[in-house]
């Protein structure tokens, strides 16, 4: 058995461990999966083993626990991917609809013959045909076959036995609609057109064989480009059991005379029109928004929809459930934001989500869909795990600070980062607002500002423009936020002027609304906020600002008004192993995307230890950045031809990326480099520049100093 308390952090330490060795043990190559990372293989048994060495003090022995299932699953639930080693497969399986039904939701898939067992493998993906729709869905193999216990499919349940014996666990891909006669031309393993059908039968189909690439990417971009109607899923999550969420969106035009709209009950349409297949499709399973006279007035949520035959016409009047008026909002106001220029004459548009949540982000009524609040009562472990892990870049901030600022957030505070310059600030603050503004706001692109000495009321909140031709109000970092439904990043905060920059702004804050001046009267404000003169701030918005240097004369100049609104957070330089281990990682893959030529570990290790004693020694004074040694490794690892000298290369790294960093540091400071490059570099020759930089800013320092003190 597997101990429970290997993390992800272990496992990556027992990776790290591996790529150094360049070697895996005679007897510990994997046969059948390798666990990938960072686009190299590992075997995942022996990465078990080692990571329960920094877990538990002890390699752990790989007669105790088993490979396959138990191995690969604890590895996937750590958030790793096992591939299978002969490379991905793709199958075809035709299903009746409501065994489709059962596989999506219990997320299985079964069959009647154990050769099946022998082709289709752990990390194959198979592609589902249901009979008279198409094909539908792709899932993944996760684990291995085991043997069924109870009938639960349909014709099981309905004979009272088991008839596919062999299961094996899935992951839903993806779901769409590939309809047989839209892409039966395309594909190469129907070779026979007008024999189509022979290719679907079997088990697998395609009389047992694999399908190509090219044909599951074909059936893959159909299915993207095509959803599932939604009353089919409607249908399937009747099954599971799950609320059926809500996947159309449309435009609703009402107030033509031949209709017999009653908008808040009921919407009329007839056969034929623009639009009307689309929502018919979208019963008990779509929003939309009311359009009238060249305004978005109220919305609402498609019900059920009944037909009517009248004069060999069919009419259909849909259920309008949740409805509600908003202020009228002008299409005008919003054409520059939307993906379509116009309405158009139709009864019916179907529209995206995004220019959904636009329109009614501009009207000011769409609700998030969780409040911050929401984070006080859940486990944030996973959300803090992906920020940290966003993309696949490991960010080497401690957990505890991401829970610190989540925490603040939740709790109504907006967040102020500080500390030196390349610590990760920025990057953490981007990641916080792309994945926890999905989840509040359902927007991962927060507006993203860089302050400067020039800020004032105009950049931050917004003000009239002298331009007539256009809307006469600019809207600042701030009000463009909160009008397209946005969470905020400023940058280099600092370098602003404080009170003139963010005065009416924190003033704001505290009473939730922006004071207009008396001639600004923005043309989007509703009726309510141009009466009263305000702009009101949701309580969804939220914004990080990044500081660099912890300067406590800067914090003087800051009110306390400012330091009461804000939770200041310092994000520290890591633990020196760890920066060290991520700089490497972050060097090397930045040099193998520019096609260069890496040198290898043990070529520079040595000088790799000397850089990082050296820092870990100028930090004493001076807290220089994990960006910055990203860069130097960066250009320590690049290999130059035959003469490559790996100490010359950090050498001038150090005069060219860390010199005009201790530009105007104090003495002592500066006293302090010089110390920790004598100790670490003695008098090699490799760093003159370096050494001769520090030495004129010495001599520079001690010629002011006797010119104030009068020393010598």
């Amino acid at each position: 058995m597997i101990p429970d308390n290997i993390n992800k952090d272990y496992i990556l330490k027992a990776i790290d461990e591996i790529k150094k060795a360049n070697a895996i043990p005679s007897g510990r190559e994997s046969t059948k999966y390798d666990l990938v990372f960072e686009e190299n293989r590992y075997p995942p048994k022996y990465v078990v083993s080692l990571a329960n060495k920094y877990a538990n003090g002890e390699e752990l022995d790989s007669s105790t626990f088993s490979g396959g299932d138990e191995t690969n699953g604890f590895l996937r639930d750590r958030g790793f991917e096992i591939v299978n080693k002969k490379g991905d497969s793709y199958w075809i399986f035709s299903v009746v609809q409501d065994n489709w039904r059962i596989a999506r939701a219990e997320k299985i898939w079964a069959v009647d013959k154990p050769s099946v067992k022998e082709k289709v493998e752990d990390g194959d993906y198979i592609v589902l045909y249901v009979k008279d729709q198409g094909f539908t869905c792709i899932m993944r193999i996760i684990g291995e076959w085991y043997n069924a216990k109870e009938p639960i499919w349909e014709d099981e349940k309905r004979e009272g036995q088991i008839k596919y014996p062999y299961q094996v666990k899935t992951e839903l891909v993806l779901e769409g609609w590939a309809k047989l006669q839209d892409v039966v031309d395309d594909l190469s393993f129907m070779e026979n057109k007008a024999k189509r059908g022979i290719y679907l039968r079997g088990t697998p189909a395609n009389m047992g064989r694999p399908i190509k690439d090219s044909d599951y990417k074909i059936l893959y971009d159909e299915m993207i480009r095509n959803p599932l109607p939604g009353s089919l899923v409607a249908w399937l999550n009747e099954y599971s059991g799950k609320p059926t969420a809500i996947e159309n969106y449309f435009i609703l035009r009402i107030g033509g005379g031949e209709y017999e709209d009653i908008p808040e009950q009921k919407y009329h349409f007839k056969e034929g029109i623009p639009g009307s297949v689309q929502l018919r499709n979208g019963a008990n399973n779509s929003k939309f928004i009311y359009y009238q006279d060249d305004n978005f007035i109220a919305t609402g949520v498609i019900g059920d929809i009944k037909s009517e035959k009248r004069n060999d016409e069919e009419h259909y009047f849909a259920e309008v459930k949740d409805y509600g008026q908003i202020k009228s909002l002008p299409f005008e106001s919003v054409r520059g934001k939307l993906t379509f220029d116009s309405v158009g004459q139709a009864g019916i548009r179907k529209i995206s989500q995004q220019d959904y949540n636009t329109i009614l982000s501009m009207a000011g009524v769409l609700e998030p869909v969780m409040s911050w609040s929401d984070l006080l009562n859940q486990d944030l472990s996973q959300l803090i795990e992906d920020i940290l892990n966003y993309q696949g870049k490991t960010l080497a901030i401690d957990q505890n600070i991401v829970k610190r600022i989540l925490t603040h957030m939740a709790l109504g505070k907006h967040i102020i980062l500080v500390g030196p310059p390349g610590t990760g600030k920025t990057d953490l603050a981007r990641r916080i607002l792309r994945l926890a503004g999905m989840s509040v706001v359902e927007n991962d692109n927060p507006v993203e500002a860089v302050a400067s000495y020039e800020w004032g009321r105009y950049e931050v909140i917004g003000g009239k423009t002298i331009n007539t031709k256009e809307e006469d109000f600019h809207k600042g970092c701030v009000l463009q936020a909160i009008s397209e439904q946005r969470l905020l990043l400023i940058d280099e905060f600092n370098r602003a002027d404080m009170n003139r920059a963010f005065g009416e702004m924190f003033l704001a804050l505290d009473h939730n609304e922006i004071p207009l001046r008396h001639d600004e009267n923005p043309s989007w404000l509703n009726e309510k906020e141009k009466q009263e003169g305000v702009i009101n701030i949701p309580s969804w918005f939220r914004m990080i600002c990044t500081l660099n240097d912890y300067d406590k004369s800067l914090l003087s100049e800051m009110s306390y008004g400012l330091l009461r609104r804000f939770a200041f957070i310092e994000v520290p330089n890591p633990k020196i192993e760890d920066e060290k281990r991520i700089a490497i990682e972050r060097a090397q893959k930045r040099l193998k995307d520019r096609g260069a030529n890496i040198a290898e570990i043990d070529e520079v290790k040595d000088v790799v230890d000397s850089y990082f004693s050296f820092i870990k020694d100028v930090r004493e004074r001076r807290k220089i950045g994990v960006a910055t040694s990203i860069d130097i490794l960066t250009y320590l690892f690049l290999k130059s031809g035959k003469e490559d000298n790996p100490k010359k290369r950090l050498g001038d790294a150090l005069a060219d990326y860390l010199l005009p960093q201790l530009d105007r540091l104090d003495i002592d400071t500066i006293t302090q480099v010089k110390k920790a490059l004598d100790t670490q570099f003695t008098k090699d020759k490799e760093f003159e520049r370096f050494r001769n930089g520090v030495d004129d800013m010495l001599n520079r320092l001690r010629g002011l100093e006797s010119i104030f003190t009068g020393r010598q």
